[in-house]
């Protein structure tokens, strides 16, 4: 054997010892890093009233394997939601088009939308942000979504903004969406004002891209109109 292959077996051998006399000194470790067990291969050696390591390797793969199956379904129901969602805006924009009566547009939209989300409010308000600003009392959030033109959703919102925008319905409104309206120069012109009585309706983390685009139709038909 020559001295190369002989270090290498003494490295080798100093290693695996190091190893198990970790795991002597450590009996827990596989506890606290299940991970790992999914990874290594051992022989199946179990004695009576014990679990082989080998055993729990199978029962960590099973965990795995059902956290999957759980992942991919809600992978599937998010997949269902997008669609039906992405399906109404198509159908927002085919009932802008096909509307004939374009001096009540606004109220057209605002009952289209009330009925299509099942939402407790839709209140839509044309105007310049400095009028809006002053109108709905300099609220913060109002001021975000106009100023920066960043859509503002959540719970967050103050019992008088919701009187001033959604008025009788307001005690009905548990979340809340504000989506800013905007002219062909990307100013706002307007807020479009959502209310549902579900409280995790409109949360302050969700993604706002559906409700983006919600805007830029709307803000269009009325820049038209």
């Amino acid at each position: 054997m020559s001295q190369e292959q002989n270090t290498a077996e003494q490295i080798t051998k100093l290693t695996a010892e190091q190893v198990a006399e970790y795991l002597r000194i450590n009996p827990e470790f596989f506890e606290t890093n299940l991970d790992l067990l999914a990874e290594i291969q051992i022989p199946h050696i179990s004695g009576e009233g014990t679990t082989s390591l080998i055993e729990r390797q199978v029962q960590v793969l099973r965990q795995q394997s059902e956290s999957y199956k759980d992942q991919l379904k809600t992978f599937a129901v998010l997949a269902s939601e997008n669609e039906e969602l992405w399906f109404r805006i198509k159908d927002l924009a085919v009932m802008l088009l096909k509307q004939p009566d374009k001096a009540n547009l606004a109220e057209c939209i605002e009952d289209w939308l009330k009925q299509q989300y099942q939402l407790s409010g839709v209140v839509i308000n044309q105007g310049s942000q400095s009028q809006l600003i002053k109108q709905y009392h300099s609220d913060e959030l109002i001021n975000q979504a106009l100023d920066k033109i960043e859509i503002q959703c959540g719970t967050n919102f103050s019992t008088e903004l919701l009187d001033l925008l959604f008025g009788d319905t307001a005690e009905k409104v548990k979340s809340c969406a504000l989506v800013p309206l905007t002219d062909a120069k990307k100013r706002g012109c307007g807020i479009l004002a959502l209310g549902s009585d579900n409280t995790e309706r409109f949360s302050a983390d969700q993604s706002t891209t559906y409700l983006d685009c919600i805007g830029q139709i709307v803000s269009q038909a009325l820049t038209v109109a």
